[in-house]
């Protein structure tokens, strides 16, 4: 089971778009009861100095991240396909 202290949310320019998934992911941690999670949100480019544990993208730049443990969403405002997609990362 993969545990989970800090997930980084991230998007081209790390303004809106990674805004929207931070707020869609925290509602996901609570819908499954999950706490004690950092959730910060910035930029692809800030991603590798982050050290998150979990990196929240859209499926569009899901290969930007390379090697670093990413998660994709395509519907960045669905906090269940959201909380569907982190459980099974956290199952595995």
């Amino acid at each position: 089971m993969n545990r989970i202290r800090k997930i980084m949310c991230c998007c081209g320019n790390g303004v809106g778009t990674s805004l929207m998934l931070q707020m869609t992911v925290e509602e996901a941690l609570e819908k499954l009861g999950v706490s004690g999670v950092e959730v910060a949100f910035g930029s692809i480019a800030e991603a590798p100095v982050n050290h998150a544990d979990l990196y929240v993208v859209s499926e569009e730049i899901m290969d930007v991240l390379g090697e670093l443990p990413v998660l994709g969403l395509s519907d960045l405002m669905d906090s269940d396909q959201a909380a569907e997609r982190l459980k099974v990362w956290m199952e595995s």
